[in-house]
């Protein structure tokens, strides 16, 4: 399966993982997760179906979301981002969107 984005944030309620990421809007992604070690759950955003062939896809980057069931509760667990080694921070709010020639602009994700 075909890699895809990185993951940006996190959120959770009970047992359902949703991570949240950028990325284009001709694919479907899913969420791919590995609770093999005690103090993290590791996180993948795979491509799930990718754009079909011969499709003409607009170069548009949406904030998006994939979820997933943990066999547990994730207490005092860490996410981290298979992709870059890193830990997620926790909650679905503001982003940094990059604006070509204008800087950074602080912007509101979905709540």
């Amino acid at each position: 399966m075909p890699s895809g984005p990185a993951a940006h944030t996190y959120t959770v309620s009970g047992t359902r993982l949703t991570v949240w990421f950028w990325a284009g809007v001709c694919q479907t992604f899913a969420l791919r997760t590995d609770e093999s070690r005690a103090d993290r759950v590791t996180v993948r955003v795979v491509v799930d179906k990718p754009a079909p062939k011969g499709r003409v896809c607009p170069m548009i980057a949406k904030y998006q979301n994939v979820q997933a069931d943990l066999s547990r509760p994730l207490g005092s667990r860490s996410v981290v981002d298979a992709s870059t080694g890193k830990a997620l921070p926790r909650g679905a709010g503001a982003t940094v969107v990059p604006r070509p020639g204008a800087g950074t602009t602080v912007e509101k994700g979905p709540r």
